[in-house]
């Protein structure tokens, strides 16, 4: 820390008169016996700032994890920690400045000192973690590992150990879940197997062990915390691995409950900020389109009046929305009054395998509902259901109930994201596709890989095969 106190000063200064030199501040006679002049400004008027710039510096590091241990970190890490610390110092920066009401600093300066303090720093932890990488691959500065399991899960374990030797682990010993195995190498390998689970107090005691890991499988966990009091006893750190459960597609964190710790198995992808930025354009989008398209509504709402005048304009239904949940879904209507009590008669005639219902040449759809259908205006008034929160922009689909309690379990998944206007069916044939089946696999690789790009680039990809009616009926 003292070390960076130092470089960020170091910055500072070289960006002074880097400034000074660009914005010409200072001029150098090429004349012997000249002096180097100050014309501007005076540095003693930059100095509060100084005092103020390090240790933000400082503060943001650590708050980054900046003075973490390195052992297991890449160079982009490193650089991630650092420039977000540089954004966060350069944001506290300027609040300081406005609210004390410091004399004005150029706009450049502060970029010169943020991309000379940056590149510092950057060279000095870059350079730091490739120098103890180096020692680290001759066998010095190691750390002492227990390991405590078998099975596949052990064996990807030590393979990823051994294949990184510039982070510095080595492997005294194994602890096998079973005893009989004790004083045996494992599989094959030059690691000793040091006994069993109820061994460990008995190891620690008499190996030097840095950490203890546990690497077992879910129906182990119940001996495995004798063991872990054991360790907290002695006073020696010890992890046990998250992946306790064979999941496919659920992806593991830890998280807290005001002080109960939780293990989080999710399957959806994408952090809290991500989700909140996907809110945020759906409500921002939504108002937009709302207003832009409020021609067309007035024009759509008459010609379903003249084409069709019995009945209301728009046609509301219960579909199910995030996790089941209920709420009412608007569309402009398309089919003349009374079309549900024709569906019954209907249903022989479904043209989609599964729990749906579709039908091309529906006999109840009006000429101008078959036109708004084709084009997929019957579906804009959602858009009040998108500035609600009950739907998204972009996301599968939203079924009826009645669909839903027909779904199997794993169909239920496409329930986990809150449906939307348009999605990867939509660009991807539309009513093209017969079987729900493939529908769903649609919705689930949407689910599985999404991120706001991903949005954006369905968003994208949905003007043409609307305005072109790609896939519809």
């Amino acid at each position: 820390m003292i070390f960076d106190a130092a470089l960020v000063t170091l910055a500072f200064y070289t960006a002074y008169h880097t400034h000074g030199f660009l914005r010409g501040i200072y001029r150098i006679d090429i004349f012997p016996g000249t002096q180097l002049v100050k014309q501007l400004s005076f540095i003693e008027s930059y100095l509060p700032m100084l005092l103020m710039f390090v240790p933000l510096w400082i503060l943001f590091m650590i708050q980054a994890g900046v003075y973490d241990s390195f052992r297991r970190h890449t160079v982009g890490q490193v650089f991630y920690f650092l420039f977000r610390a540089g954004l966060f110092t350069l944001l506290g920066f300027g609040l300081f400045t406005v609210a004390f009401k410091l004399p004005h600093i150029s706009r450049s300066f502060i970029i010169l000192l943020f991309s000379y303090s940056f590149g510092f720093l950057a060279l000095e932890k870059i350079g730091l973690l490739l120098f103890f990488r180096g020692i680290r691959r001759k066998g010095f500065n190691s750390r002492n590992l227990l390991l405590v399991g078998t099975g596949g899960r052990m064996d990807k374990f030590i393979k990823d150990i051994e294949a990184r030797k510039e982070w510095g682990f080595r492997i005294i010993g194994i602890v096998d879940l079973d005893s009989a195995k004790a004083g045996k190498n494992y599989n094959g390998s030059e690691i000793k197997i040091l006994g069993s689970i109820e061994d460990i107090p008995h190891i620690l005691r008499h190996k030097v062990v840095d950490e203890v890991i546990f690497v077992v499988s879910s129906s182990a966990l119940g001996r495995v915390e004798k063991a872990v009091l054991d360790c907290e006893m002695q006073g020696v750190p010890c992890y046990v691995a998250l992946d306790v459960f064979n999941l496919n597609i659920g992806r593991l964190r830890q998280t807290d409950f005001e002080d109960l710790p939780l293990l989080s198995i999710e399957t959806t992808v994408g952090k809290e900020w991500q989700r909140f930025a996907k809110r945020g354009i759906d409500f921002f989008g939504s108002a937009l389109w709302l207003v832009i398209l409020s021609p067309l509504f007035l024009f759509v709402a008459a010609g379903i009046k003249i084409t069709s005048p019995r009945g209301k304009i728009l046609f509301r239904q219960v579909r199910s929305g995030l996790n089941g949940r209920k709420f009412l879904c608007y569309k402009f209507r398309t089919m003349e009054a009374g079309a549900h009590a024709k569906l019954k008669g209907l249903r022989a005639q479904n043209e989609m395998q599964g729990p749906v219902f579709k039908l091309s040449r529906d006999p109840r759809v009006t000429r101008f509902g078959k036109f708004l259908r084709k084009f997929s205006i019957d579906e804009l008034p959602q858009l009040w259901n998108v500035l609600w929160g009950e739907m998204s922009l972009v996301g599968p689909r939203p079924p009826l109930p009645t669909e839903v309690r027909k779904y199997e379990l794993c169909q239920r998944r496409r329930l986990s994201m809150k449906p939307g206007l348009t999605c990867l069916w939509q660009i991807k044939g539309r009513n093209k596709i017969s079987s729900f089946d493939d529908w769903l696999k649609l919705d689930l690789e949407y689910i599985d890989n999404w991120s706001l790009w991903e949005d954006s680039k369905i968003l994208a990809r949905t003007v043409p095969a609307v305005l072109f009616g790609v896939g519809a009926k």
